[in-house]
């Protein structure tokens, strides 16, 4: 997919929401996050607020030689936003979000014209996808309906949880 090489791949995770329950768990999660991402060759960047995660997709690299061409969003979702955490601060909720409204702050010169982008979370295609493409400039593939993230533990991407359910831009 347009050449992309792995040690070109950046994880740009939520740090508060690992630390928060590797405390919870006694485990340390986020070393093993890092662990992961240094055995699979990816760049890990953590982020503590929806402004620094912005912010890396427009300025992270010099994006004028760098541009983003293919974006998987793995977490929770919801049709309107991105949950960068789900309940481990606030039971059933989030604290950090990247929000429809939001998405004006990413730059369209961030990403290649023919940029692959994918949200792996619940319902994002419901309503998430059309202001993404508008404001980005590339589309985006998202769930119509829940998705299932139990194959994840097998090493397979998540799947649709229901036969009803279908992946859209």
């Amino acid at each position: 997919q347009m050449g992309v090489m792995p040690s070109s791949i950046t994880w740009l995770v939520y740090r508060p929401g690992f630390a928060r329950r590797a405390q919870e768990e006694g485990k340390p999660l986020t070393a093993w996050v890092a662990e992961l991402a240094a055995k699979r060759g990816a760049r890990l960047v953590w982020f503590d607020t929806q402004a620094q995660m912005v912010a890396y997709l427009n300025r992270g690299q010099d994006r004028s030689r760098t541009k983003i061409v293919s974006l998987d969003f793995f977490g929770h979702s919801n049709k309107y936003c991105f949950l960068f955490d789900y309940s481990s601060e606030v039971m059933g909720g989030s604290t950090c979000w990247l929000h429809v409204r939001d998405l004006k702050q990413i730059h369209r010169s961030a990403f290649h014209r023919k940029a692959f982008v994918k949200s792996w979370g619940c319902h994002t295609a419901e309503f998430m996808s059309k202001p993404w493409k508008k404001a980005v400039g590339v589309p985006m593939w998202g769930a119509l309906g829940k998705t299932d993230y139990e194959p994840t533990g097998r090493g397979q991407l998540p799947v649709l949880s229901t036969a009803a359910g279908a992946w859209a831009r």
